[in-house]
């Protein structure tokens, strides 16, 4: 996959390549998937179970999203929503039930 990559580079070498061009998104984006990735480095390492280290990566990506898509994108709250916070909170308790 690099050499595409690299492949592409000399393949369309108009378009600007400096930081200062770089659009935010793409940059939030950037730190978000290595945020993800490192966190997940982490939980291996401490020993956690693959399955549960995913499940609670989603759901914990699922309510930082929410609040985000009502404030900046006007998203409304919706009865499905709310069900779906309810069951993955629910999930991620029985999940820690011991």
């Amino acid at each position: 996959m690099r050499w595409r990559c690299l492949a592409g580079l000399f393949l369309w070498p108009e378009g600007s390549r400096s930081i200062s061009s770089l659009n935010l998104g793409v940059l939030g984006i950037a730190v978000g998937v290595l945020g993800i990735e490192v966190g997940f480095l982490f939980a291996y390492r401490l020993g956690w179970s693959v399955g549960y280290a995913a499940l609670i990566a989603n759901v914990a990506t699922a309510l930082i999203l929410l609040p985000i898509g009502l404030i900046y994108f006007r998203d409304h709250l919706t009865p499905q929503k709310i069900a779906g916070v309810a069951f993955s909170l629910v999930g991620l308790g029985l999940l820690f039930k011991k």
